[in-house]
């Protein structure tokens, strides 16, 4: 599994998002990227390469793509204020104790993108453990979350393994 980031520079987030994919599946693969299709939910994949997974996301300043050979969420977010009602609508106070609201974020999207659909209530989808160890709410799955310049990151995967750090590319 590979964790690329990059930052915007001022491009459409869904255009760069797509160039730093197609740099990542060429870095790992070392050829162009096949064709993308999406799911009837959204969830985009390679018909021709059902090996490879990924999964993307873009903020107003940077973008995210994993790439991986187990189905993968990720989400990135930039930090700003959110209502008390959004946060009591997310997360649980339990939740709250250990993580920020972005940390909880990050971390419910990607768990949401790893599944393909969200098929429960967001607060319903809860994490705990540390900063350092997240605990996701079914055992046989992996999360991290990752602190970026003035955003938050984080993944979910089936796989055995999670990276311990993001790859940076702004030259594609």
């Amino acid at each position: 599994m590979r964790i690329y980031v990059s930052s915007l520079h001022g491009k459409n987030g869904s255009q760069r998002v797509r160039e730093l994919l197609s740099y990542g599946y060429r870095e790992m693969y070392g050829e162009s990227m096949p064709e993308m299709y999406k799911t009837e939910k959204g969830k985009p994949y390679f018909p021709s390469r059902p090996d490879v997974c990924f999964s993307l996301s873009h903020t107003d300043t940077h973008v995210m793509c994993v790439i991986a050979d187990s189905p993968v969420g990720c989400d990135i977010q930039n930090f700003r204020q959110v209502s008390e009602r959004i946060v009591q609508r997310t997360c649980t106070e339990k939740e709250l104790e250990v993580f920020g609201f972005f940390q909880l974020w990050t971390l419910k999207e990607s768990w949401i993108k790893l599944n393909g659909s969200l098929d429960r209530e967001i607060k319903t989808i809860e994490f705990a453990g540390t900063l350092e160890s997240v605990i996701p709410p079914k055992p046989a799955v992996r999360a991290r979350l990752f602190q970026l310049d003035g955003c938050i990151a984080a993944v979910c995967t089936s796989g055995n393994s999670l990276p311990c750090s993001v790859i940076e590319v702004e030259n594609i």
